[in-house]
């Protein structure tokens, strides 16, 4: 996210817009995840407010914190493009409400641990490793 506002500031709605575009609405992202990253990339210093609207539009751009780390995950663009069509197809398999909505909270969990200490991230993999082995033996029929 932070990569697309670098090439264009933008608002919330409209990173929800680019992000669904780009994954031929496989993926639409909830105003219920967009808002709180944003609200936390700013407090934490990566994005900036670089205007706001008479009707409470909001546009971001991103802070030379954030350029550094952007420029420092060039493995992760590549990645992203060598694996686009896997991650497209997995996005594609949440059809339902509740599917996207675990899915939103994953990512979720994500970013909210890129910022722990290493014992704080291991806690966290043990239990995310707990939670994968318990529906791992979940009988779905």
């Amino acid at each position: 996210m932070l990569k697309l506002i670098k090439e264009k500031p933008m608002s919330g709605y409209e990173l929800i817009k680019k992000m669904s575009e780009m994954t031929e609405n496989t993926f639409i992202p909830s105003k219920g995840v967009i808002y709180p990253f944003l609200d936390d990339m700013r407090k934490n210093g990566y994005l900036r407010v670089k205007s706001r609207g008479k009707r409470g539009k909001v546009v971001y751009e991103v802070s030379k914190k954030a350029e550094e780390i952007i420029n420092s995950f060039s493995l992760s663009s590549d990645f992203l493009k060598k694996y686009e069509k896997v991650i497209l197809l997995h996005f594609s398999l949440f059809k339902t409400p509740e599917e996207r909505e675990v899915m939103e909270k994953c990512f979720r969990m994500a970013y909210l641990s890129t910022g722990l200490v290493k014992e704080k991230k291991e806690a966290v993999l043990n239990l995310l490793n707990k939670c994968l082995k318990s529906l791992e033996g979940v009988d779905n029929k």
